[in-house]
């Protein structure tokens, strides 16, 4: 049921491929999709194949059938199908007056969600909110090179579905950039930012582009799945659901790359 709604879908799109069993190439976009099934073992890999030097994005099955329009629409940008905004053509806007709309973009169009943070920037084009970047509050974090930095995380960075931001990621972070520098000058501290790249969709190669460097990674994460709804439940929220019984299944996911930026 998986493959086959995979497939039909890319076919409906009119997107050409190749198949070998359950990955399928976009040669043209440098791209392979890893379907991973709900009785499926995939091990934590890089993913990046040595070969064919293409990207790999895993595609879990819960995501498949839980993510809706907006997975799809990624996908779709993926393999060539989307609109260009260029970043340089939009405004940018900051600060809390857009916390609810930030939040209510990155409910729609991040895979995980809305997530807690102190400082939100967005790309607007045209009247509507394109991108959005979120960072938390600063914290103190002493480094081996003896100073201690104010340490911040980049905590979410999203698109609209179906539209490609050229630039975007970079000219958000610039305006953070400027805003955490001042921030730092006031409290005596050099500036870092961190963030994690999800290897079930990137190398993290964006980050690198930016100046981050990898300075480590997380592994694998263990989720049980409801089968009628497909949606992920962490260890901890699964020891705290009332008895029942569906047929939870347990998948790992592929982990993460963390990144560094050092002003």
């Amino acid at each position: 049921m998986f493959r086959q709604s995979f497939i039909e879908f890319l076919q409906t799109g009119g997107v050409e491929f190749t198949r070998q069993g359950d990955c399928f190439l976009f040669p043209e976009h440098h791209l392979e999709i890893v379907l991973v099934p709900r009785d499926a073992a995939v091990q934590p890999d890089i993913t990046t194949d040595a070969a064919t030097h293409c990207d790999r994005l895993y595609l879990y099955e819960d995501r498949w059938f839980s993510g809706g329009k907006e997975l799809r629409s990624r996908i779709l940008a993926r393999v060539g199908c989307f609109r260009s905004v260029f970043a340089r053509k939009c405004n940018i806007i900051s600060g809390s007056t857009i916390a609810r709309e930030v939040a209510e973009f990155l409910e729609k169009n991040h895979a995980y969600g809305n997530a807690q943070c102190k400082h939100r920037y967005a790309l607007e084009y045209q009247g509507e909110l394109v991108a959005v970047a979120t960072f938390s509050k600063p914290r103190p974090m002493p480094r081996d090179d003896g100073r201690t930095y104010l340490s911040y995380e980049w905590v979410r960075y999203a698109s609209i579905p179906g539209t490609r931001v050229v630039g975007g990621m970079g000219r958000l972070l610039k305006a953070f950039l400027k805003d955490a520098a001042l921030m730092g000058q006031k409290a005596g501290m050099p500036v870092e930012v961190m963030s994690y790249s999800d290897n079930e969709w990137s190398v993290g190669d964006a980050y690198v582009k930016l100046g981050f460097r990898q300075i480590g990674e997380r592994g694998p994460v263990r989720y049980m799945v409801d089968p009628d709804t497909c949606e992920r439940y962490s260890m901890r929220k699964f020891s705290l659901l009332p008895p029942s019984d569906r047929k939870f299944y347990e998948i790992h996911n592929l982990g993460s790359k963390k990144f560094i930026l050092t002003l």
